[in-house]
């Protein structure tokens, strides 16, 4: 034993730690260290050498402790940095952790998209422990290719740096750029043999990665999410430059100054607002129609505020830029009002364009019709919207803005098993049109959406299809085939959302105050209940729906 572990071990003992006492092990220290973990345990007297305990604590500094806090420190600089990242972040942790004193576990977190995306990031910049790992091939029938060309015999020793790896333009685009987007969807390496997580190499690849790993990664989800969610900060005189990497096993800093200067933001030191215009879309989960409406105002310069019931059913939406995907549920008051505060504070408290499109429907005669379902109904497509257009109202009215709110063409025709749909869309259609009239004079303008048949993913949610009860005065053998093959059939004809999203948005942002009717069957319906008799609307609107079968009781 060394003369230095000698030290060690009596200073630990005199401190009673052998005999089990709890308190302080004082040495020069003054407080328990690694070594005086290792001495107390049980590892043989050879392994106790002044080396070994040398390369412990190498070890336990260099990647337990160090590069952990580097890497919270630079993620933190980074975020700080890009007021986009930052409210971007802030938004989605905002929805996922409703209640900032009680922030989830890793497992929670790393289900976030752009949290996982900014902890990458982070870790492909902070680049671990930067030093040569050496590989040995040690079976020599198979040695070693590079490149193609160059051959490695076995029993070589081979190493690379994480700079060349992580700083790869082939592998990383504009690699010294923070871009969490570039791990967004499912990205993958050069010609798309690998996915992109197989090029970050921070801990190692193989047999002898970093034990660690997991540790590490928790504490960076949650130091992050802890930092972002709960505290609002900003940076003061640090830049790039006092974070930029200067040479293997070196940052550069400046001399004399603390590597970050960040203070909390007072109330009236909010991050900036987003300078283009805004729209706030409901109902965008892939294949709907606001997921179609949204991809439309990227087009027109917007920042899109994407609403969604879980952010599982838009993560293509994650993956663009100027999109905030942000969790609401029109029947959920909470996830309202917790969208709004995300928006607010994006925004300064302005909303140019408020989009009102989340909608259910079903399938069901009026007399077999669950009351419960039926206030469902009416919860998402009347009462819902009206939820939303009272808490972005002011919003909207700060931005002198539009409300659009989506109805539908069946609400001007009486369709046979879609009572319940229809009706509700007729409600939102007048509520639309008296808010046309109130809101006028606070400036707002109010447009009042008839879309016609969309093929959607609407067709494919519970409700769908036509199913009767034992009971039903309608079950006649055939009738739920026949109307079930009339709906399937009247899928295959309805405009595509990405063809029909373009003329709804035209029609929204060109200043009328006319309804905007566009899809399949829109201006059939708009001009044939002024042009032809009832009797042949509702023939035309009810054919091989299987009501025909329908004969009365005798």
């Amino acid at each position: 034993m060394s003369r230095q572990t000698a030290t060690i071990r009596a200073s630990h003992q005199a401190t009673g730690a052998g005999a089990g006492v709890d308190k302080p092990r004082a040495g020069q220290t003054g407080h328990a260290t690694v070594f005086h973990e290792m001495l107390a345990s049980n590892l043989p007297r050879e392994e106790l050498s002044h080396k070994r305990m040398q390369h412990e604590a190498e070890s336990l500094i260099g990647a337990g402790l160090e590069t952990t806090a580097w890497t919270l420190a630079l993620g933190s600089f980074y975020i700080l940095n890009d007021p986009q990242v930052h409210a971007r972040l802030r938004a989605e942790l905002a929805t996922a952790i409703p209640d900032a004193a009680h922030i989830p576990p890793w497992a929670t977190l790393e289900t976030l998209p752009y949290l996982t995306a900014i902890v990458r990031e982070t870790l492909r910049l902070g680049m671990g422990v930067i030093e040569r790992l050496v590989r040995i091939n040690r079976n020599p029938a198979t040695p070693w290719i590079y490149k193609d060309t160059t051959t490695i015999p076995a029993n070589i020793a081979v190493s690379m740096d994480q700079y060349h790896m992580l700083m790869n333009e082939r592998v990383f685009p504009d690699p010294t750029a923070f871009r969490p987007e570039r791990w967004l969807g499912d990205p993958r390496g050069p010609g798309g043999a690998h996915p992109l997580t197989h090029y970050l190499t921070v801990f190692g690849r193989g047999s002898r990665m970093c034990l660690g790993l997991n540790l590490a990664y928790s504490e960076l989800y949650i130091g992050l999410a802890t930092l972002v969610r709960r505290h609002g900060l900003r940076l003061v005189g640090t830049t790039v430059r006092d974070v930029a990497f200067y040479a293997e096993n070196t940052i550069f800093l400046v001399t004399g100054k603390e590597l970050f200067n960040i203070e909390l933001m007072s109330e009236t030191m909010a991050p900036a607002a987003i300078q283009k215009k805004t729209v706030l879309i409901t109902g965008c989960s892939t294949g709907s129609i606001g997921w179609a409406v949204t991809k439309v105002f990227l087009e027109h310069d917007f920042h899109v505020f994407a609403g969604v019931r879980s952010h599982s059913k838009a993560k293509d939406l994650a993956e663009l830029s100027s999109v905030d995907l942000i969790e609401l549920d029109v029947t959920v008051p909470k996830t309202i009002s917790q969208c709004k505060e995300i928006v607010a504070e994006r925004t300064g408290g302005k909303l140019d364009v408020l989009i009102n499109c989340a909608g259910i429907e079903g399938v069901r005669p009026l007399l077999d019709v669950d009351i419960g379902w039926a206030k469902e109904v009416y919860d998402v497509n009347v009462w819902g919207p009206l939820a939303v257009t009272q808490a972005f109202g002011p919003l909207v009215i700060e931005a002198k803005g539009i409300i659009a709110n989506f109805s539908s063409i069946g609400s001007k025709i009486p369709m046979c098993w879609a009572g319940i749909y229809s009706s509700s869309k007729a409600a939102i259609a007048q509520m639309s049109d008296t808010m046309r009239i109130e809101m006028a004079p606070l400036g707002v303008r109010v447009v009042t959406v008839m879309v016609g048949s969309a093929s959607t993913t609407i067709f494919d949610k519970p409700g769908g299809k036509l199913e009767l009860p034992e009971t039903s005065y309608y079950r006649y053998p055939g009738i739920e085939d026949m109307a079930n093959k009339q709906r399937a059939d009247h899928k295959n004809a309805c405009m595509p959302v990405e063809e029909l999203a373009p003329k709804l948005v035209k029609g929204i942002l060109t200043g009328t105050k006319d309804p905007v009717w566009a899809g399949t069957f829109a201006t059939a319906v708009r001009w044939g209940t002024w042009a032809y008799p009832r009797w042949f609307m509702d023939w035309s609107c009810n054919v091989d729906r299987g009501l025909e079968k329908v004969k009365p009781s005798t």
